[in-house]
């Protein structure tokens, strides 16, 4: 499925909620709280992430993200990931 007809069917459904049902039938998708549940974060963290770019394959909508099934936590940038801190010199 290429990127234009999902454009295309985000742009015909008027009602959010409808766009969001008919978009989890027809393809494997997830929602940011049901991503939060199963990464083990809150939503909002899962919505900032999308909104940074960190999430791999995530359709933007009116109001919303949609997150495609399987993808993987992305990893915490907001950490040090162990780096040793600056020792100031006297």
């Amino acid at each position: 499925m290429n990127c234009s007809v999902i454009r295309y069917i985000i742009q015909s459904v008027a009602d959010e909620s409808v766009l969001i049902e008919v978009l989890k039938m027809s393809f494997d998708w997830i929602t940011p709280q049901e991503a939060a549940e199963a990464w083990g974060i809150s939503d909002r963290r899962v919505q900032a992430l999308c909104a940074n770019g960190q999430v791999e394959g995530v359709v933007r909508l009116k109001r919303g993200w949609l997150i495609p099934k399987g993808t993987p936590k992305p990893a915490d940038g907001r950490a040090r990931n162990g780096r040793k801190p600056k020792i100031k010199s006297q």
